[in-house]
């Protein structure tokens, strides 16, 4: 079972789509969602420096595989929660791609 703060985590690094993974800098501009003043805002997060630090701690001790792994369950529209789907796309065998999710999943648990 995967603990749920770190489960809840990867889902907020999931949704930060504005930055790659592999070398932590953004694709896009983070000034272009700025809203106008008198505008809802969005509230403040209290876990990006949190997040921030779990993709600093993903980029440095995991494997790209592992990192592939990740990206597609919780990077892509709605996440693949589906192995077999998620397999497919990434080209490796399903037993080859939950054992690289565990893998990775205890990893961040017991270490981060």
């Amino acid at each position: 079972m995967i603990d749920k703060e770190i489960e809840h985590l990867l889902r907020k690094w999931g949704k930060q789509t504005g930055k790659d993974a592999a070398i932590g800098y953004y694709k896009r501009c983070p000034y272009i969602d700025w809203i106008p003043k008198g505008y809802r805002e969005t509230p403040n997060d209290m876990d990006i420096p949190t997040v921030d630090r779990l993709e600093s701690f993903i980029c440095q001790n995991l494997d790209p595989l592992k990192i592939a792994v990740l990206r597609i369950r919780y990077r892509q529209p709605g996440g693949i929660k589906h192995k077999r789907i998620a397999a497919r796309r990434l080209g490796i065998p399903e037993k080859l791609y939950r054992e690289q999710y565990n893998s990775a999943v205890n990893y961040l648990t017991y270490n981060f």
